[in-house]
């Protein structure tokens, strides 16, 4: 379960991805202004009854109001250059295949599985992190014969 401010914060997230005010909230689930605030504060979560209403106004459940945002799971697939997605900020990575290839002049698979990221947020910056270093690789392979004729 969410501890008060993280609630909050994610109450906020939610809300603002709905494209509602605080006001137009308050009156869809029957609270007064003041109290959305609270929530969205950290001063306390709302007890059952209302918090159901909210999940209602928030086309979310009750359990991810109170547990964050259920992952995703996502394919992934890099040709080449990425080793290890672990460690990116909200990524986990669920299962893992390393298929490496024959020759070291050839691209390589390095990573094909399945990673699981929670909020829109994690899984924009997952991403870019993953094509960043993809290119990056990328460039490091398209580069290495000159590399070598300059050592």
């Amino acid at each position: 379960m969410l501890e008060k401010a993280e609630f909050g914060k994610y109450l906020f997230r939610l809300r603002k991805a709905a494209g509602l005010s605080q006001e137009e909230l308050a009156e869809r689930i029957g609270v007064h202004l003041n109290t959305i605030s609270q929530w969205e504060n950290g001063v306390y979560i709302p007890k059952t009854p209302k918090l159901k209403k909210l999940a209602e106004a928030l086309n979310t459940t009750e359990t991810e109001l109170l547990n964050g945002p259920a992952k995703q799971e996502f394919e992934v697939k890099i040709v080449m250059g990425v080793k290890n997605l672990t460690g990116l900020a909200g990524v986990e990575v669920a299962s893992n295949s390393f298929i490496y290839g024959v020759d070291d002049s050839e691209p390589q698979i390095v990573l094909a599985g399945k990673v699981l990221i929670g909020t829109p947020e994690e899984r924009e910056k997952a991403l870019a992190e993953i094509v960043r270093k993809f290119k990056a690789a990328c460039w490091m392979f398209d580069h290495k014969g000159a590399a070598e004729a300059e050592a």
